[in-house]
């Protein structure tokens, strides 16, 4: 699944595990909480 990062740009998920997604972008992988990325507005899925 791809997502989209407003610092990081696109990214794949790697893993979701323990309240954490784990992504992997063109600079390497940077985990998150989760879901509060999402509904925090730092992580979003492409349109």
């Amino acid at each position: 699944m791809t997502v989209i990062h407003k610092k990081f740009g696109e990214g794949k998920v790697q893993s979701i595990a323990d309240k954490h997604i784990y992504v992997k972008f063109a600079d390497g992988q940077k985990n998150f909480a989760f879901p509060n990325a999402f509904t925090d507005g730092f992580l979003h899925l492409p349109k």
